[in-house]
């Protein structure tokens, strides 16, 4: 089965952040699954692998393991270049942390990379956590990187794809995809819909309630450099006793008389009314108006449902 080419480049990221040693490209080649064909095609692939890792802003150092014979330079990743300090973190963030490594600690991948569980101990944290719990999150972390994948090969050949959306169920939508991004901690889809091709929309991966389906029909042309969506700012006062997410979220905070004021960022409006929804009973929308009067007429249509 040939390797694919997320396969191939995170193979190679973990190589180079693994090797204590600059890694030559013959050896790469050999160690790395994917690299096929003659050497000037396996030179040009790991030439386009290098730029699309540094794109996605992965520092590549370039160097010589014999500082008296530089003719043959090597690669790696440095840990600490690519590793993010680890802050104090909340009960809620470890128990995120303890799911994401027991996921991942059967992948032979991350094997050679090991001592994540005993550094975690060393700071006073103690990885592990229930096999129903596992589960259940693999599961949504396998369906969103498998959309993710389906969306990137559509972008690279060119396809428009079809799928359902969570704010209209069972309404199947044609999309033409731009490009994808990772912004406000979520992937989110940059495409076209409809007619209008010059008005780019937000969907967030994550609520894509149906599998992705590339179609046979060709992705109109359409510009690469459309900017990404401004940030979408509500404010609403929480009356709850929780409410853990939304306070996670917000970027400013106010005690109130009576809850508390929350000014959070979102990728879009959709986003926003989704964490509404998800709280109903429990906000009251203070701006934008545009988001309150939505709000409202979305939970006259389920009382009335």
């Amino acid at each position: 089965m040939p390797t694919s080419k997320s396969e191939r480049l995170l193979n190679l990221t973990m190589a180079l952040l693994a090797t204590k040693r600059y890694l030559p490209r013959n050896e790469i080649f050999k160690i790395i699954p994917g690299y096929e064909g003659n050497e000037e095609a396996r030179e040009r692939m790991f030439e386009r692998d290098k730029d699309e890792l540094r794109t996605l802003g992965i520092e590549i150092d370039v160097g010589s393991n014999d500082p008296l014979f530089e003719d043959e330079l090597g690669y790696r990743i440095f840990p600490s270049k690519y590793y993010l300090e680890l802050p104090k973190l909340e009960p809620e963030e470890i128990q995120m942390l303890k799911l994401a490594h027991t996921v991942f600690s059967n992948s032979q991948i991350f094997q050679n990379l090991g001592g994540l569980e005993n550094k975690m101990a060393g700071l006073g944290y103690q990885l592990g956590v229930d096999q129903e719990t596992i589960a259940d999150f693999q599961v949504v972390a396998e369906e969103e990187l498998k959309k993710c994948a389906l969306i990137l090969e559509a972008i690279n050949t060119g396809k428009s794809i079809i799928l359902e959306y969570w704010n209209d169920p069972g309404k199947i939508r044609e999309l033409h995809p731009i490009k994808l991004i990772h912004q406000f901690n979520h992937w989110y889809l940059l495409a076209l819909e409809g007619p209008n091709l010059d008005k780019p929309k937000n969907f967030r991966v994550d609520r894509i309630i149906s599998e992705v389906t590339i179609t046979q029909r060709t992705n109109p042309a359409v510009k690469e450099d459309f900017p990404v969506q401004k940030p979408f700012h509500m404010e609403i006062e929480y009356l709850g006793e929780g409410g853990y997410s939304l306070k996670q979220k917000s970027i400013k905070t106010k005690q109130l008389a009576k809850g508390i004021s929350l000014l959070i960022e979102y990728g879009s409006e959709e986003e926003a009314l989704y964490d509404l929804l998800a709280h109903a009973g429990e906000v009251k929308v203070i701006r934008p108006d545009s988001l309150r009067s939505l709000f409202i007429a979305n939970m006259e249509r389920i009382a009335h449902a």
